[in-house]
C-alpha cells in the first residue's frame, strides 16, 4: 500500500510465461524507461535476477502478490499479463486496462479479445515481442489510458450484471430434475458424411480451380 501511494501511477506486471519471450533484464530495462510509474512485478525463485543494486528504483519485486485484491485497488492503473484466462477476466471485473503477451493456447484468444473491446494493447505473436514493442504497447495505454478504462469498466459493469451464485443453483436444479442429456446436442449428429469430412469444400475450391485454369487455358489457345 505504501508503494501504491509513494507512485503517481502503478502498474503490476505478472511473470506467468512473460520471461520465455523477455528475459527479466530486457523487461528491467523498458520498465526503467519509466521512472514516474512504480511497477510491481510478480517474479519465480528460478528467475535469474540481476543484483539488487542493479534493479531499477520504480520496480517492486514480489514473490507473492495478492492478484484480485491488487487489480481491484484504484491505485492501480493497468495490468501487464500473459493472457491467462483467469488473469484476463479478473483484470475485467475489476475494470483494469491490459497489456497482454498472448503467444500460445488460449492466449492469442484473450489477447484478441482486450484488443476487440479496446481495453488495452495486445500481442499475439511472440516474434513481435521485444524491448521497442513493449515500450510502444506501454506508451500507447498511457496514451490512450481513459478511453480504455472507460471500456475496461463498461465489460466490468456487464460481467458483475450476472448473479454467479444465483445460476449455479439454477443449473444444479434444472439438471436435478430433467438431466442434462438433452443439453447435449453435438452439431456432429446432424452432418451429412461429405460435409463430416468436407468433401463439399473441397470439391468446390477444386472445381473453381479447374474451372480457371481451363479458361486461362482455352484463351491462350484461342489467341
Amino acid at each position: 500500500n505504501e508503494w501504491l501511494k509513494g507512485h503517481k501511477m502503478n502498474v503490476y506486471a505478472s511473470q506467468g510465461t512473460i520471461t520465455k519471450m523477455l528475459n527479466i533484464h530486457q523487461l528491467f530495462n523498458v520498465f526503467a524507461k519509466f521512472p514516474e510509474i512504480g511497477f510491481i512485478f510478480h517474479y519465480r525463485k528460478d528467475n535469474d535476477l540481476p543484483e539488487k543494486e542493479k534493479i531499477p528504483k520504480n520496480i517492486l519485486l514480489k514473490l507473492w502478490v495478492p492478484q484480485n485484491d491488487l487489480l481491484g485497488d484504484s491505485k492501480l492503473d493497468f495490468f501487464i499479463t500473459h493472457g491467462g484466462l483467469n488473469s484476463v477476466y479478473e483484470a475485467l471485473y475489476h475494470g483494469k486496462p491490459l497489456i497482454v503477451l498472448g503467444t500460445t493456447i488460449d492466449q492469442v484468444n484473450n489477447a484478441q479479445l482486450v484488443k476487440h473491446r479496446k481495453c488495452g494493447y495486445a500481442f499475439t505473436r511472440a516474434a513481435g515481442i521485444n524491448e521497442e514493442s513493449l515500450e510502444f504497447a506501454i506508451k500507447d495505454v498511457l496514451a490512450n489510458l481513459e478511453e480504455y478504462k472507460k471500456n475496461a469498466q463498461k465489460m466490468s459493469k456487464i460481467m458483475k450484471q450476472s448473479n454467479a451464485e444465483e445460476e449455479f443453483y439454477y443449473w444444479i436444479k434444472y439438471t436435478l430434475f430433467a438431466g442434462y442429456e438433452h443439453l447435449l446436442i453435438l452439431a456432429i449428429t446432424k452432418y451429412n458424411h461429405y460435409q463430416l469430412f468436407n468433401f463439399n469444400v473441397f470439391i468446390h475450391i477444386s472445381h473453381s480451380c479447374f474451372m480457371k485454369f481451363f479458361l486461362a487455358d482455352t484463351i491462350l489457345l484461342h489467341k
